[in-house]
């Protein structure tokens, strides 16, 4: 009888269902946001102050001119808005779904709020709230990782270039001004190629450089964004960056190196040798 007790007891366990495997603990909320995160889509802004044609024209301007969202895990944070660059602090309310930013701005403090509506794997739906507008948007992310956040191309460290001097700058200041100008569009390559080759936005980095396949290049003068201008004193400083790196290149205008298979490898290459000559000179 015992014998046919524990064969019984065997064939209930046999016919029970597998275990499910345990789920994986969410990530924390804070990890799932400290990414780039740019503007794909704007909804509504409230309030509405202009007529719905007006609102659709600058609808189209913002998406344009495009926002970028960097949120570091040690709580500094870059925010761009077309190309004007802010460098601050983040703090995330779990509870409520909001996180504020605190920045710098035209020599006064400022703060942007921003409520999560919705969080999906590669979406971000928001409420901006700044200056008593809101502005529902959606945001979409590139899943970037950095192993360190000063290789991120949005760290302030790469994105002094971008603070426009109170007083004209002297050759050494513009130099400097430039290498780190170099150093940002090297951490953008970096992370292509860290992250499988895809592509790094651009679209808020204005810039003289021309970015062939296996070559480095200075755009036409009247190819050159405005807002690069725009980041130096005045024109004259810009005219004299100018003048430094065309003096830089061979005569037909493009620095060329050994090709690779890989393009963008072999461009980082030409603008860490550009870097490294004008960090050697005196």
């Amino acid at each position: 009888m015992r014998i046919l007790y524990m064969v019984a007891l065997l064939w209930l366990m046999a016919c029970q269902p597998p275990a499910e495997p345990a789920k994986p603990a969410a990530m924390p909320l804070r990890d799932q946001l400290s990414k780039t995160w740019l503007l794909s889509d704007v909804k509504t802004l409230q309030p509405a102050t202009s007529s719905t044609e007006a609102v659709r024209r600058w609808k189209e301007r913002l998406l344009q001119a495009g926002i970028l969202f960097h949120f570091f895990p040690d709580g500094q944070c870059a925010f761009i808005e077309g190309e004007i660059y802010h460098a601050g602090q983040w703090t995330l309310d779990e509870r409520n779904n909001k996180i504020q930013c605190n920045y710098a701005d035209q020599d006064s403090s400022a703060t942007l709020l921003i409520k999560i509506r919705r969080l999906g794997s590669d979406s971000l739906a928001v409420d901006l709230v700044r200056n008593k507008q809101t502005l529902s948007a959606m945001l979409k992310t590139d899943h970037y990782k950095y192993d360190q956040p000063e290789k991120c191309p949005w760290h302030m460290a790469n994105n002094q270039w971008r603070i426009k001097p109170d007083h004209p700058e002297t050759d050494a200041e513009i130099k400097a001004r430039f290498i780190n100008h170099l150093r940002h569009y090297c951490t953008v390559l970096e992370a292509m190629l860290d992250n499988n080759g895809h592509t790094v936005t651009v679209k808020n980095s204005p810039s003289c450089i021309q970015i062939y396949r296996s070559g480095i290049g200075m755009r036409n003068t009247d190819k050159i964004d405005a807002a690069w201008f725009a980041t130096f004193h005045d024109r004259q400083d810009a005219k004299k960056c100018l003048v430094m790196f065309r003096k830089m290149l061979p005569n037909n205008g493009v620095l060329t190196g050994p090709k690779t298979r890989n393009w963008v490898s072999d461009d980082l290459t030409l603008l860490q040798r550009l870097m490294n000559r004008l960090q050697g000179e005196k």
